[in-house]
């Protein structure tokens, strides 16, 4: 966390040191200390019972694996809920709760050494939580557990060495606590006390009986967070985002009252986190994390009930329920808008992959068109000036003594013209080129040198230059060479059939024409020839084309409807969308007040600012204040359909009522909903054509009535509408037998017909393939896999090879053999890929993030998008089978090279593995995760 001064005191931003890959799913982590090290070590378990202590190296900056193991047993049922890890208050012993009726003990010496794992027996079978309570002469657990009726209880226990034995008479020290109770915090300084939160009071109890409790509204308390146990002050977030305060008063060394105060809302916590200062950590599973600080008043007036100020916040995409993938620009590079957030937190989040601007400092100028900026001589290192072009005249600003920017008077350049160009000639000579002619200026006194005028009827419509020459296009396609010779300008003989950029870009001389198509065509220049011609789509509009340098390096910018940076990576040419549409301009502006920045012109605004070092994924939130559900895009109408969920609080349970909204594409405002019936849930959204008429784009939701006693629903409707001037028309209603759990269009003789699943039967039936028979209109089950799986997203590749997901976190791929007879296998799904993602997917679509290069190999490999519940996209690609080998290959390699931090083998992460197949591998896949680290490796390796 870093801190800077400005007007408003200490000015806190989060930012990260170093990340690292772990190749495991984190069940847990704990610190403890050891003795003489001035860092704690950190213990980390992963779902698949492996451990590592890591300790981290401020002279290398990175983390040191102390110690690995596997905690697993050979026999033992899992347990059904979250694995348990809590270390003691004096780090020196770790107690694991993986598999039901055992706790694991590790202990741990004094110089950070763990001893041999062993397991103590348990009867409480169905372990909430646990955590160490402060004792001075023994361990002591806390423990949430449900018995029987479901009921919850905490008790305590006291640790011996090979068994807990409760506290209390004859173990009668368990208290019945809320069903909603999942949270012990132990209270450091008191005889084994602890705060209990339910959902109506937090509760205080300790060894010696006492028993405080305060009251709560309504509520489910999802986090809780220390800011100081010697002052007894906590911190309760619940599952709507409030945080409270509770504060433990003491009289006589002993917890006489517990206050509760609310102090605002935030992101709905999954873990808070007091770091210093009253500046707070929220880590959120459902929202945006944050960095928050807490105030003593409201930090704003109008909100007198809010103390709480947000200092800065991480995006968190997760969960994405849904998504969709379009190319709205009509470039080949898609932008996702996914469905993500819980509850009030809700939103849609526009993902796209770019180059972004980073602002420094921005000022209105209306009808701003153009910047170049000037420097004193053609050698000097710093710019001074930055000239704007403007519809109908020019302004120049330059940095005046306290390297502020302050509009000057040039008398050598036009003021009342357009300008076409300003640049740096040799020595202290500056140009503008303007519609009517060239005018040559001192850099230093600001006097004209020379004029050279366009004949009255062919003004001035492109011109570019060099250090001496100068060349414009005269009319619509007569090109004049004008040299610099001793101050004035020289008209030459020749002349040119087109004007082309020439840069250099890592090493390499390039040529780039720009069309007036939206096309740029560009050539590497070897020797006086022009090879690998390439030619790529920018736009629409025609194509400008400007170098600028930053941080030592050229580019090359093209403004267009579609702004894009080009630059050198690794010898071959990338192309960047920038992720600022309304950028006409941009110019280098490397000053001592702006040391390596660039000017930009963009939306009537001039912006000092530079741009990110490396194309990166930008995210733009939509908020909803309701949770997004599904999303379909309807190119036709320019608009997106979202499900979502409105909550209303009665209680503790919210209650929730589904809509349909539609979005306008562009502006994301909320066009027109739809509400639905009372206990109606919307499940399914689909846009498509029906029948013949392929004129005629509808909006289809899939619906349940729901009824709390039922364990499946079995009604439901099928609801079709059409937009009509931005509003939602509904022109069918089709009641049907259970859920509509899924939507997808099918298209049989130039008809197309709408499948719906409903009430799907049994979930662990993995893939089937289906024909449809149109004599009949039904479907026919071809060939499946028998496997059992919990499927949860499905994917067709081509006709005969299809990607799942499926609830362990593993990819599958599927294919039917077409050769095999019937009776010998072809009713049989092939299985031809596993892997384990260690990502729960929600939802595949076709597409990609980034544009697609004419230079590069793989532009015509097919891309398979996928969203997660953690808020991961994830890319598939269907690779050649000869580009497959080599990477194949090359991963093998790889995991020699690169070893996974805590001693974590890459080969078991990535093998397939569920309760079913606990032991199986990789296969069909390469972790393009893995191969990406090659980039990184010292040259060395």
């Amino acid at each position: 966390m870093s801190e800077g001064s400005c007007s408003g005191g200490a000015e806190y931003v989060w930012e990260g040191v170093f990340d690292v890959p772990i190749y495991g799913r984190v069940s847990n982590m704990g610190l403890f200390s050891v003795q003489g090290e001035a860092t704690q070590r950190l213990f980390l378990l992963t779902e698949k019972y492996q451990f590592a202590v890591l300790k981290f190296d401020p002279e290398q900056g990175e983390l040191v694996t102390c110690a690995s193991g596997d905690v697993s047993d050979r026999v033992g049922r899992p347990v059904q809920g979250s694995q348990l890890c809590e270390i003691s208050p004096r780090g020196d012993v770790i107690a694991l709760h993986l598999y039901d009726g055992h706790i694991k003990l590790i202990p741990i010496d004094a110089a950070g050494v763990l001893g041999e794992a062993y397991n103590i027996l348990v009867s409480e079978l169905v372990v909430i939580d646990m955590k160490f309570l402060d004792s001075p002469d023994s361990h002591v657990l806390g423990i949430i557990y449900e018995a029987y009726g479901r009921k919850r209880h905490f008790g305590r226990y006291a640790l011996r060495a090979d068994s807990l034995v409760p506290l209390g008479e004859e173990g009668g020290d368990a208290q019945v606590v809320s069903e909603l109770t999942s949270f012990i915090i132990p209270v450091a300084g008191t005889p084994a006390g602890a705060l209990i939160p339910d959902s109506r009071c937090v509760a205080y109890a300790d060894g010696e009986g006492a028993i405080v409790s305060a009251v709560l509204p309504s509520t489910i308390i999802t986090a809780y967070g220390v800011i100081d146990h010697a002052s007894g002050r906590y911190l309760l977030g619940d599952h709507r985002g409030a945080l409270f305060l509770v504060l433990l008063e003491k009289q006589e060394g002993r917890v006489a009252r517990l206050h509760v105060e609310r102090l605002g809302r935030t992101s709905q916590a999954s873990t808070i986190s007091y770091l210093d200062s009253g500046i707070v950590y929220i880590g959120s599973r459902g929202g945006d994390c944050q960095l928050i600080r807490l105030h003593a008043e409201p930090p704003n007036a109008a909100e007198p009930d809010n103390f709480i100020e947000v200092l800065d916040s991480t995006p968190n995409l997760g969960p994405i329920v849904d998504f969709t993938v379009m190319d709205l620009d009509r470039q080949g590079q898609g932008q996702v808008v996914t469905c993500s957030g819980t509850g009030w937190d809700g939103s849609l989040r526009i993902v796209r992959s770019g180059v972004g601007v980073i602002e420094q400092a921005t000022v209105e100028l209306p009808e701003l068109r153009d910047v170049w900026s000037l420097r004193g001589s053609f050698d000097a290192e710093h710019d001074l000036f930055l000239v704007l072009g403007f519809s109908a005249g020019t302004r120049v600003l330059g940095l005046n003594a306290d390297e502020e920017l302050e509009e000057v008077e040039v008398p050598g350049l036009s003021s009342q013209e357009q300008t076409l160009l300003c640049a740096n000639l040799l020595g202290s000579v500056v140009c503008q080129v303007t519609p009517r002619g060239v005018n040559l200026a001192d850099a230093a006194s600001g006097q004209r040198l020379d004029t050279w005028h366009a004949p009255d009827d062919q003004p001035i419509t492109l011109a570019s230059a060099n250090a001496t020459q100068i060349a414009v296009v005269v009319g619509t396609s007569s090109v004049v060479l004008l040299a610099l010779d001793d101050g004035k300008l020289t008209e030459l003989d020749a002349r040119l059939d087109l004007i082309v950029l020439m840069a250099n870009l890592a090493g390499r001389r390039y040529v780039f024409c720009g069309l007036g198509d939206g096309h740029l065509i560009n050539y590497r220049l070897e020797g006086t020839e022009l090879v690998d011609r390439k030619r790529l789509a920018l736009g629409t509009k025609p194509i400008r084309l400007r170098t600028f340098r930053i941080r030592g390096e050229t580019h090359v910018f093209c403004p267009s409807d579609r702004p894009t940076i080009i630059h050198a990576n690794n010898q071959k040419l990338s192309y960047s969308n920038l992720n600022e549409n309304e950028v006409t301009s941009m110019t280098s502006f490397h000053s001592s007040a702006f040391p390596d920045s660039l000017a930009i012109a963009k939306g009537d605004a001039l912006t000092i600012g530079t741009i990110d070092r490396i194309q990166k994924l930008h995210v733009r939130t939509v908020p909803l204040q309701e949770q997004p559900r599904r999303i379909a895009h309807q190119e036709a109408t320019k608009t997106f359909a979202v499900i979502t969920t409105q909550s209303t609080m009665t209680g503790v349970r919210d209650q929730g009522t589904d809509s349909l909204r539609l979005l306008n594409e562009q502006t994301f405002e909320t066009l027109d909903r739809f509400a639905m019936e009372p206990k109606e849930m919307a499940c399914s959204l689909l846009s498509t054509t029906l029948g013949v008429d392929a004129s005629r784009v509808f909006y289809v939701v899939g619906t349940a009535m729901i009824k709390p006693d039922d364990r499946e629903s079995d009604k439901g409707r099928l609801l079709v509408f059409e937009v009509e001037r931005e509003k939602l028309r509904l022109v069918y209603s089709h009641p049907t037998k259970g859920a509509v759990y899924s939507l997808v269009p099918l298209t049989a003789a130039a008809e197309t017909h709408l499948v719906a699943g409903v009430n799907s039967r049994d979930l662990m039936k993995s893939m089937h393939t289906m024909s449809f028979i149109p004599e009949v209109k039904a479907l026919k089950t071809e060939a499946r896999d028998f496997r059992p799986m919990w499927i949860t997203a499905i994917k067709m590749l081509d006709e005969n090879t299809y990607l799942g997901a499926e609830n362990s976190c593993n990819l599958l791929s599927l294919r039917r053999n077409l050769e095999a007879h019937r009776d010998f296998g072809s009713s049989r799904l092939e299985s031809v890929g596993l892997f384990h993602t260690g990502e729960f997917i929600n939802r595949f679509r076709s597409g990609s993030l980034v544009m697609k290069l004419p230079d590069s190999e793989l532009s015509q490999v097919p891309m398979t998008l996928f969203g997660t519940v953690s808020g991961v996209i994830g890319l598939v690609a269907s690779l050649p089978q000869q580009q497959f080998q080599f990477l194949e290959q090359f991963e093998a390699a790889m995991r020699k090279v690169v070893r996974g931090v805590g001693g974590f083998s890459h080969s078991a992460w990535r093998a397939f593995s569920n309760q079913y197949m606990p032991t199986g591998v990789s296969t069909g896949f390469v972790d393009g995760d893995l191969i990406e680290q090659f980039l990184d490796l010292r040259c060395a390796i």
